[in-house]
Protein backbone atom coordinates (compact mmCIF):
# COMPACT_ATOMS: atom_id res chain seq x y z
CA UNK A 1 0.00 0.00 0.00
CA UNK A 2 2.69 2.50 0.98
CA UNK A 3 4.91 1.25 -1.81
CA UNK A 4 2.26 2.45 -4.25
CA UNK A 5 2.11 5.87 -2.60
CA UNK A 6 5.81 6.52 -2.11
CA UNK A 7 7.05 4.63 -5.14
CA UNK A 8 4.44 5.45 -7.78
CA UNK A 9 2.15 8.35 -6.88
CA UNK A 10 4.80 10.56 -5.29
CA UNK A 11 6.86 10.15 -8.45
CA UNK A 12 4.35 11.83 -10.80
CA UNK A 13 6.20 14.74 -12.41
CA UNK A 14 2.96 16.64 -13.05
CA UNK A 15 2.43 17.16 -9.31
CA UNK A 16 3.57 20.38 -7.68
CA UNK A 17 2.83 19.30 -4.11
CA UNK A 18 1.67 16.18 -2.36
CA UNK A 19 0.79 15.59 1.27
CA UNK A 20 -0.48 12.52 3.09
CA UNK A 21 -3.75 13.62 4.70
CA UNK A 22 -5.31 10.59 6.27
CA UNK A 23 -5.23 6.81 6.59
CA UNK A 24 -8.56 5.08 7.12
CA UNK A 25 -8.96 1.32 6.99
CA UNK A 26 -12.56 0.12 7.48
CA UNK A 27 -13.04 -2.58 10.11
CA UNK A 28 -14.98 -4.71 7.62
CA UNK A 29 -12.00 -4.57 5.25
CA UNK A 30 -9.53 -5.48 7.99
CA UNK A 31 -11.60 -8.53 8.93
CA UNK A 32 -11.28 -9.88 5.38
CA UNK A 33 -7.49 -10.00 5.70
CA UNK A 34 -6.41 -13.30 7.20
CA UNK A 35 -2.82 -12.25 7.53
CA UNK A 36 0.27 -13.78 5.96
CA UNK A 37 0.71 -17.54 6.35
CA UNK A 38 4.26 -16.97 7.62
CA UNK A 39 6.63 -14.20 8.70
CA UNK A 40 10.26 -13.23 8.25
CA UNK A 41 11.49 -16.07 10.44
CA UNK A 42 9.82 -18.66 8.23
CA UNK A 43 11.23 -16.84 5.18
CA UNK A 44 14.71 -17.24 6.62
CA UNK A 45 14.02 -20.87 7.47
CA UNK A 46 12.97 -21.54 3.87
CA UNK A 47 16.12 -19.86 2.53
CA UNK A 48 18.32 -21.18 5.35
CA UNK A 49 19.90 -17.76 5.66
CA UNK A 50 20.39 -15.96 8.98
CA UNK A 51 22.30 -12.97 10.33
CA UNK A 52 22.32 -11.02 7.07
CA UNK A 53 19.86 -9.18 4.82
CA UNK A 54 17.95 -10.99 2.09
CA UNK A 55 19.04 -9.42 -1.20
CA UNK A 56 17.13 -9.24 -4.46
CA UNK A 57 16.62 -7.17 -7.59
CA UNK A 58 14.25 -6.61 -10.52
CA UNK A 59 15.45 -7.88 -13.89
CA UNK A 60 16.09 -5.11 -16.45
CA UNK A 61 15.36 -4.33 -19.20
CA UNK A 62 11.81 -5.28 -18.27
CA UNK A 63 10.72 -5.72 -21.90
CA UNK A 64 12.53 -6.93 -25.01
CA UNK A 65 14.50 -9.93 -23.78
CA UNK A 66 13.81 -13.40 -25.13
CA UNK A 67 12.85 -16.09 -22.64
CA UNK A 68 16.33 -17.61 -22.89
CA UNK A 69 18.12 -14.30 -22.33
CA UNK A 70 15.76 -13.47 -19.49
CA UNK A 71 16.59 -16.77 -17.83
CA UNK A 72 20.29 -16.06 -18.33
CA UNK A 73 19.92 -12.70 -16.57
CA UNK A 74 18.14 -14.40 -13.66
CA UNK A 75 20.92 -16.98 -13.40
CA UNK A 76 23.70 -14.38 -13.43
CA UNK A 77 22.02 -12.37 -10.66
CA UNK A 78 21.40 -15.42 -8.46
CA UNK A 79 24.83 -16.87 -9.18
CA UNK A 80 26.38 -13.51 -8.33
CA UNK A 81 25.03 -13.55 -4.78
CA UNK A 82 21.41 -12.40 -4.77
CA UNK A 83 18.84 -14.48 -2.91
CA UNK A 84 15.99 -13.78 -5.31
CA UNK A 85 15.08 -11.85 -8.44
CA UNK A 86 11.77 -10.27 -9.44
CA UNK A 87 9.99 -9.86 -12.76
CA UNK A 88 8.53 -6.48 -13.75
CA UNK A 89 4.73 -6.31 -13.81
CA UNK A 90 4.79 -5.45 -17.53
CA UNK A 91 6.37 -8.80 -18.36
CA UNK A 92 3.47 -11.11 -19.08
CA UNK A 93 3.19 -13.27 -22.20
CA UNK A 94 4.34 -11.15 -25.12
CA UNK A 95 5.17 -12.63 -28.57
CA UNK A 96 8.90 -12.26 -27.93
CA UNK A 97 8.67 -14.08 -24.58
CA UNK A 98 5.75 -16.38 -23.81
CA UNK A 99 5.08 -17.04 -20.15
CA UNK A 100 5.60 -20.81 -20.27
CA UNK A 101 9.01 -20.48 -21.93
CA UNK A 102 10.03 -17.83 -19.41
CA UNK A 103 8.91 -20.01 -16.51
CA UNK A 104 10.99 -22.93 -17.79
CA UNK A 105 14.16 -20.89 -18.37
CA UNK A 106 13.82 -19.14 -15.01
CA UNK A 107 13.33 -22.46 -13.20
CA UNK A 108 16.46 -23.77 -14.90
CA UNK A 109 18.32 -20.64 -13.80
CA UNK A 110 17.18 -21.09 -10.20
CA UNK A 111 18.24 -24.72 -9.95
CA UNK A 112 21.55 -24.13 -11.71
CA UNK A 113 22.40 -21.24 -9.37
CA UNK A 114 21.40 -23.32 -6.35
CA UNK A 115 23.60 -26.23 -7.46
CA UNK A 116 26.61 -23.99 -7.97
CA UNK A 117 26.28 -21.88 -4.81
CA UNK A 118 24.80 -24.39 -2.40
CA UNK A 119 22.22 -21.76 -1.41
CA UNK A 120 18.45 -21.64 -1.83
CA UNK A 121 17.42 -19.20 -4.56
CA UNK A 122 14.12 -17.86 -5.91
CA UNK A 123 12.54 -15.81 -8.69
CA UNK A 124 9.13 -14.11 -8.67
CA UNK A 125 7.41 -15.70 -11.67
CA UNK A 126 4.58 -13.45 -12.88
CA UNK A 127 1.32 -15.42 -12.96
CA UNK A 128 -0.76 -12.41 -14.02
CA UNK A 129 -3.21 -13.13 -16.85
CA UNK A 130 -6.44 -11.87 -18.38
CA UNK A 131 -8.68 -14.30 -16.49
CA UNK A 132 -8.56 -15.96 -13.09
CA UNK A 133 -8.55 -19.37 -14.81
CA UNK A 134 -5.37 -18.52 -16.72
CA UNK A 135 -3.79 -17.11 -13.58
CA UNK A 136 -4.53 -20.31 -11.71
CA UNK A 137 -3.07 -22.32 -14.58
CA UNK A 138 0.18 -20.37 -14.45
CA UNK A 139 0.37 -20.61 -10.67
CA UNK A 140 -0.13 -24.38 -10.81
CA UNK A 141 2.57 -24.66 -13.48
CA UNK A 142 4.93 -22.69 -11.23
CA UNK A 143 4.18 -25.13 -8.42
CA UNK A 144 4.87 -28.08 -10.71
CA UNK A 145 8.26 -26.58 -11.52
CA UNK A 146 8.96 -26.44 -7.79
CA UNK A 147 9.75 -22.72 -7.63
CA UNK A 148 9.45 -21.22 -4.13
CA UNK A 149 7.93 -17.82 -5.00
CA UNK A 150 5.76 -16.14 -7.64
CA UNK A 151 3.74 -12.96 -8.15
CA UNK A 152 0.40 -11.68 -9.40
CA UNK A 153 -0.38 -8.11 -10.46
CA UNK A 154 -4.10 -7.24 -10.45
CA UNK A 155 -5.18 -4.25 -12.54
CA UNK A 156 -8.70 -2.77 -12.76
CA UNK A 157 -10.71 -5.68 -11.41
CA UNK A 158 -9.26 -6.70 -8.07
CA UNK A 159 -11.89 -9.39 -7.68
CA UNK A 160 -10.35 -11.47 -10.49
CA UNK A 161 -7.26 -12.01 -8.39
CA UNK A 162 -8.46 -11.38 -4.86
CA UNK A 163 -10.88 -14.32 -4.72
CA UNK A 164 -9.27 -17.00 -6.85
CA UNK A 165 -5.63 -16.03 -6.47
CA UNK A 166 -5.65 -15.96 -2.69
CA UNK A 167 -6.55 -19.66 -2.46
CA UNK A 168 -3.38 -21.24 -3.90
CA UNK A 169 -0.99 -18.79 -2.23
CA UNK A 170 -2.47 -19.57 1.19
CA UNK A 171 -2.81 -23.34 0.71
CA UNK A 172 0.78 -23.61 -0.56
CA UNK A 173 2.33 -21.02 1.80
CA UNK A 174 4.07 -19.27 -1.11
CA UNK A 175 5.58 -15.82 -0.70
CA UNK A 176 3.60 -13.76 -3.23
CA UNK A 177 4.28 -10.25 -4.53
CA UNK A 178 1.12 -8.30 -5.53
CA UNK A 179 1.80 -4.79 -6.90
CA UNK A 180 -1.33 -2.62 -7.15
CA UNK A 181 -2.12 1.02 -7.69
CA UNK A 182 -5.78 1.94 -7.98
CA UNK A 183 -7.44 5.27 -7.43
CA UNK A 184 -10.37 7.63 -7.76
CA UNK A 185 -9.98 11.34 -8.43
CA UNK A 186 -12.33 14.02 -7.14
CA UNK A 187 -12.03 17.56 -8.50
CA UNK A 188 -12.74 20.58 -6.30
CA UNK A 189 -11.67 24.20 -6.04
CA UNK A 190 -11.19 26.88 -8.70
CA UNK A 191 -7.73 28.28 -9.43
CA UNK A 192 -5.95 25.34 -7.93
CA UNK A 193 -7.57 21.95 -8.24
CA UNK A 194 -7.46 19.54 -5.35
CA UNK A 195 -7.60 15.84 -6.06
CA UNK A 196 -8.34 13.18 -3.52
CA UNK A 197 -6.47 10.10 -4.62
CA UNK A 198 -7.40 6.82 -2.98
CA UNK A 199 -4.97 3.93 -2.99
CA UNK A 200 -6.11 0.90 -1.02
CA UNK A 201 -8.06 3.07 1.42
CA UNK A 202 -5.24 5.58 1.87
CA UNK A 203 -6.52 9.13 1.37
CA UNK A 204 -4.17 11.99 0.60
CA UNK A 205 -4.40 15.37 -1.07
CA UNK A 206 -2.88 16.22 -4.43
CA UNK A 207 -2.53 19.92 -5.28
CA UNK A 208 -1.75 20.90 -8.87
CA UNK A 209 -1.87 24.21 -10.72
CA UNK A 210 -4.16 25.03 -13.64
CA UNK A 211 -1.18 24.87 -15.98
CA UNK A 212 -0.42 21.27 -15.12
CA UNK A 213 -4.06 20.15 -15.02
CA UNK A 214 -3.98 18.37 -18.37
CA UNK A 215 -0.81 16.49 -17.49
CA UNK A 216 -2.24 15.55 -14.11
CA UNK A 217 -5.32 14.06 -15.72
CA UNK A 218 -3.17 12.09 -18.12
CA UNK A 219 -0.72 10.78 -15.54
CA UNK A 220 -3.05 10.15 -12.64
CA UNK A 221 -6.06 8.49 -14.20
CA UNK A 222 -8.04 7.63 -17.29
CA UNK A 223 -11.24 9.52 -18.01
CA UNK A 224 -13.62 6.95 -16.55
CA UNK A 225 -12.05 7.38 -13.10
CA UNK A 226 -12.33 11.18 -13.14
CA UNK A 227 -15.32 12.23 -11.05
CA UNK A 228 -16.03 15.97 -11.06
CA UNK A 229 -17.78 17.44 -8.06
CA UNK A 230 -20.98 19.45 -8.46
CA UNK A 231 -20.34 23.17 -9.17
Amino acid sequence: MFTSIVGNVFGFKALRALRLEDLRIPVAYVKTFQGPPHGIQVERDKLNKYGCPLLGCTIKPKLGLSAKNYGRAVYECLRGGLDFTKVDENVNSQPFMRWRDRFLFCAEAIYKAQAETGEIKGHYLNATAGTCEDMMKRAVFARELGVPIWQGAPSKDVRIWGISGSIPKRNNAWPVHMPLTEGILLETGAKEKKYIYVVAFVVFEVVVSEQSMANSRKHLSSGKYMLQSDP
